[in-house]
């Protein structure tokens, strides 16, 4: 699995039933596409294992657009819950949405983005604590994708690199 350990997107939560509504397999297929998005670009698996050999179509990439030469400070993380449940612990982490749907419709109307989630600590070490994720504001689904790319961005350029 590419990106399951690092200082990258590490996964995209989202309902483990899309077969529930409409909704959840749309939420299903938005967190392929996010993950898809924010999945590093590193070709490292295949200079260690396969020789430099692309199985698929793709040159040795040696450069990461979104996460740079230093990637990110931690390990980052994506929910997306679909009330009334929150079996994906939204609130926990990095980055949450929630989404918003036309009452009594299976109609996407956007989402709600939480921020700053996580459950991470350091013993000893009072300015790290477990923390809830705060509601940031709404964004339509054709913005969702970008939304979550300049949050992980922000993240990346001003997270605390020191502890």
């Amino acid at each position: 699995t590419l990106a399951a350990c690092g200082d990258v997107n590490r996964n995209v939560m989202c309902s483990p039933n899309p077969h529930v509504s409409e909704i959840h397999g749309q939420m299903h297929e938005f967190a392929k596409k996010l993950s898809a998005h924010l999945s590093p670009q590193t070709t490292a698996y295949h200079e260690i294992w396969l020789d430099d050999k692309i199985v698929s179509g793709r040159a040795v990439q040696d450069f990461e657009p979104l996460y740079g030469s230093t990637y990110l400070p931690r390990k980052f993380k994506i929910a997306i819950a679909v009330p009334p449940n929150n079996d994906v612990d939204v609130y926990a982490h990095d980055l949450g949405f929630i989404a918003i749907a036309e009452k009594g419709k299976d109609k996407l109307l956007g989402y709600n983005v939480t921020v700053g989630g996580g459950m991470g600590m350091t013993h000893n070490n009072k300015k790290t604590y477990p923390r809830l994720g705060e509601l940031l504001g709404f964004c339509k689904p054709d913005q969702a994708v970008d939304v979550a790319e300049k949050v992980m961005l922000v993240q990346r350029d001003f997270g605390d690199r020191t502890n």
